[in-house]
């Protein structure tokens, strides 16, 4: 068959598109029982708390990947050229922080954390990758912080961010613990520094190492 420049083209935009497309899975502490509802947390609860971006594509192929302990993960796509022109070329940090502000349909009271999904086995390592407003004071003021089960041994700027993303300069912060960074700890930790402030300011995912 004789190549075209259309087809040349076309195989370009596909393979663009395809390279956009990444699966996120979202962590988010069981809803609490009602009457005769149950508790535990659903597509369709991600889906009826951010309407819009379901309905325009922007998240698509949800599915429930499980439950640990008291947190449940639940795992979807989203196409990055879907998204706004200005959102197409930022981090990979970034990109996530942004699906966790979506799924959230950018209100206050995030109890989210976002990550790529890994088909193959990892294991977390004592390190996060914090991405979040940036503030001068930020590592001190976590070094400073008390959680229950784990500490902060150490907190640095890994990246700035060179271009406001919805009015806010972000920042990528490498964080150490005293303890493999679990999704229960991470979640607590983001949810903790989300805590009374309007939409989601952080998100984190430990970095991983291949599982032997």
């Amino acid at each position: 068959m004789k190549t075209t420049l259309f087809h040349i083209l076309f195989t370009l935009l596909v393979s663009n598109s395809l390279c956009h497309e990444r699966e996120i899975v979202i962590a988010q502490w069981a809803k609490p029982r009602r009457g005769d509802e149950p508790g535990g947390f659903t597509c369709e609860d991600l889906k009826q708390g951010a309407p819009r971006f379901w309905k325009k594509r922007q998240f698509y192929d949800c599915q429930e990947v499980g439950s640990w302990e008291n947190i449940y993960f639940i795992k979807f796509k989203t196409d990055v050229d879907i998204w706004r022109r200005d959102y197409r070329e930022i981090g990979e940090g970034e990109i996530l922080w942004l699906a966790n502000r979506m799924v959230n349909d950018y209100r206050g009271s995030c109890r989210t954390v976002s990550e790529f999904f890994e088909d193959d086995g990892t294991n977390p390592t004592h390190t996060i990758m914090l991405t979040g407003l940036y503030q001068e004071t930020f590592c001190k003021q976590l070094m400073k912080r008390q959680f229950d089960a784990y500490q902060v041994t150490s907190c640095d700027v890994a990246e700035l961010g060179e271009h406001r993303l919805q009015l806010i300069y972000l920042s990528t912060y490498q964080v150490q613990l005293n303890v493999p960074a679990e999704r229960d700890v991470v979640l607590d930790l983001v949810v903790q520094l989300n805590n009374g402030l309007s939409k989601c300011r952080y998100n984190a995912y430990a970095v991983r190492e291949n599982a032997h």
